[in-house]
């Protein structure tokens, strides 16, 4: 159960209107979850797979776990002077949001390893939670926490309802999402796949230590190895919202899944955005894929109100 984050018994999808997308859900988890039914799926291969950023939380105007970087560069700024003329570093303190807006991975994983390499896996994981549930959004105003999306959270404890197994399967730091999943969305540390670090095992053999670079990068077909990898059969219900999606869209649906594209589109309530999603909304459209718009699919957006 997804406690704390839906009513303990919420009528089905309440917060999604009634329409095409919500019939399409439904419709679906009713074929493989009724015995008899040529589309029957037994309990065992029930897997779903979600994406994070911008599919159960927002990711605008950044990434938020570049944000928590940025948080603590600045906190640890004092310990590190040269940081002031060294760029990226400089521009996170100087605030230069138009360095920041065109940060490369490569920039991102420099600033992230300065601020958390060496650092306890656990003590991570505690300081994702704290910057999760504590700090602010700065468009919104609101805890990240409650920038998450009130549908896809109905919909995590609709099919959970339902004997499937979900699992996130993020681009994301796989320690960041570790830190919250289990409060946030009622997914366990065990089913969060996402990019994961070379970490090292303490001398003092009771701790792992966060490495400095990155193992393996978990994007495109990355997500469907990881899959392979870490869950072990394919999905059979995989949900995201961009290009970096395509491959476990592509792979479910291989699989005689059910595949839904998030469309960003409600500039009022949350963005309005295609960047990035351009061949998953073009692919989408050509394979008969359900694209849930967020203007006209979602009800509300956020657990905070709207």
């Amino acid at each position: 159960m997804l406690s704390g984050c839906v009513d303990s018994k919420p009528q089905a999808l309440s917060s999604w209107a009634e329409g095409a997308t919500k019939s399409a859900i439904i419709d679906f988890v009713a074929g493989v979850t009724s015995e008899g039914s040529p589309d029957f799926v037994p309990v065992v291969d029930r897997i779903a797979v979600f994406d994070h950023d911008g599919t159960l939380w927002a990711e605008r105007p950044e990434y938020f776990q570049f944000l928590m970087i940025y948080e603590q560069v600045r906190a640890q700024a004092a310990d590190h002077p040269e940081w002031r003329e060294e760029q990226p570093f400089k521009a996170v303190l100087e605030n230069d949001t138009a360095y920041l807006d065109g940060l490369d991975y490569a920039a991102a994983r420099q600033l992230s390893a300065a601020v958390s390499g060496g650092m306890k896996t656990t003590d991570y994981m505690a300081l994702s939670h704290d910057f999760a549930t504590r700090s602010l959004h700065p468009g919104f105003n609101a805890r990240y926490a409650d920038l998450r999306y009130l549908p896809m959270l109905e919909l995590l404890e609709y099919l959970e309802g339902h004997s499937f197994r979900v699992f996130i399967v993020s681009g994301g730091d796989m320690g960041f999402i570790r830190g919250f999943s289990e409060p946030l969305y009622g997914i366990s540390r065990d089913r969060v796949v996402g990019s994961s670090r070379s970490n090292m095992f303490a001398e003092d053999s009771s701790s792992i230590l966060r490495g400095e670079k990155y193992a393996s990068m978990n994007v495109g077909a990355n997500k469907v190895l990881n899959i392979d990898l870490h869950i072990g059969r394919p999905p059979v219900f995989a949900v995201g919202n961009s290009d970096g999606d395509l491959a476990m869209l592509t792979y479910t649906a291989s699989h005689d899944g059910f595949v839904l594209l998030l469309s960003h589109d409600d500039g009022e309530r949350e963005y309005d955005y295609i960047s990035g999603a351009e061949v998953a909304l073009q692919t989408a459209h050509e394979k008969g894929w359900t694209v849930a718009s967020m203007r006209d699919d979602f009800e509300r957006i956020f657990v905070r109100t709207d």
